[in-house]
């Protein structure tokens, strides 16, 4: 039997352990995390260690090689400092070692985030990440001894579904928003070019679930926040940014040393401010904001958490186009040297 609460312990330790060590998290993490999702460490038919995996000539370990009577997975892990990328030696050893010991799925871990793989195809079909913010562990739960594989069967269907709603939306939102302008019109009498210049801050269709909340936070001394704006709108546009120097209102658990802006209407990256600091927004700021919202949408904002970012100078950056394969929503960490080194969006 698993044990969502132990479960629940293990993750958090996973995701807030500070260590260069694999064997260490290991140890005090994945072990514990295994056994608490009910598989037994002991028994080498059910979790072999440092498993032998012939690789042309070479042999090669797996870290872990987990079954049960229905099928089985492997699992490979990254110490918790290890930033895993999109690369040959993180995701296509993971996959390589699945389709190798003729395993369906590959499981990479490092605490700050997990990615699934089928042994089909070198693309992830799911990536969890941590966030103090949610305690999603329904994947773990997939993972189980008792879950798997039928439960993490269905729940990557259904993700896969989502995916697919993901990208038709993406594909379709200038067409979505064009729909929506003239119903909003229709029914409102509102002018289309008024609403055209405030929907997208409005409604954002492109619904892929990643914001500052949940995106990762990269382990580096010189965090960026992106945020989208348009030129004009409440805390969300440049003549708020001019004016008051601060950018809101908006939640973040983390104060990021710049703030690049995504222009929604260019789908470029083309503004980075360095951050003085972030306030939470209070009875003390308020009066500051009022000329952009009422009083009492301010007091709400504040009771939600809400917070205004103190801009400091404005540094110059080559505009960073959208490129193909990023939606971008609501917001999301990256660092200073990816920005500057980017030629699209993709490469944050």
């Amino acid at each position: 039997m698993y044990s969502k609460e132990m479960i629940s312990r293990y993750v958090d330790r996973g995701a807030k352990i500070n260590t260069s060590s694999e064997r260490n998290f290991r140890e005090i993490v994945v072990g514990n995390l295994l056994e608490a999702m009910g598989w037994d460490m002991g028994n080498e038919n059910e979790v072999a260690t440092y498993f032998n995996i012939q690789v042309g000539t070479q042999t090669s370990q797996a870290d872990y090689l987990i079954s049960n009577e229905r099928s089985k997975f492997i699992l490979e892990v990254k110490q918790p400092n290890h930033e895993i990328e999109e690369n040959i030696t993180d995701y296509g050893q993971t996959h390589s070692y699945a389709r190798l010991t003729g395993a369906p799925f590959g499981v990479l871990y490092n605490g700050r985030k997990m990615i699934i793989f089928r042994d089909s195809s070198k693309q992830p079909v799911y990536i969890w990440k941590s966030s103090p913010d949610t305690k999603d562990l329904l994947v773990f739960e997939c993972l189980a001894k008792e879950n798997f594989p039928d439960m993490l069967e269905e729940f990557l269907a259904s993700q896969e579904k989502l995916v697919k709603l993901k990208t038709y939306i993406d594909e379709n939102s200038e067409m979505f928003t064009k729909e929506m302008v003239k119903i909003i019109n229709t029914n409102t009498g509102l002018n289309p070019e008024f609403v055209d210049s405030h929907i997208s801050v409005l409604v954002d269709f492109n619904i892929e679930g990643e914001g500052p909340q949940s995106s990762d936070i990269p382990n580096s001394d010189d965090l960026v926040l992106i945020r989208s704006f348009r030129y004009y709108g409440p805390g969300t546009g440049l003549d708020f940014a001019r004016i008051h120097r601060a950018w809101g209102f908006i939640r973040v658990r983390t104060v990021p040393k710049y703030l690049a802006l995504y222009d929604i209407d260019n789908k470029e990256i083309s503004k980075l401010y360095a951050v003085r600091g972030v306030e939470e927004l209070s009875s003390h700021n308020i009066p500051e904001f009022e000329d952009y919202q009422n009083r009492r949408e301010l007091e709400n904002l504040s009771n939600e958490g809400y917070k205004i970012v103190r801009l400091g100078e404005e540094i110059s950056i080559r505009p960073i186009p959208k490129g193909h394969k990023q939606t971008f929503r609501g917001g999301k960490f990256t660092t200073l040297d990816k920005v500057r080194n980017a030629r699209t969006m993709d490469d944050l």
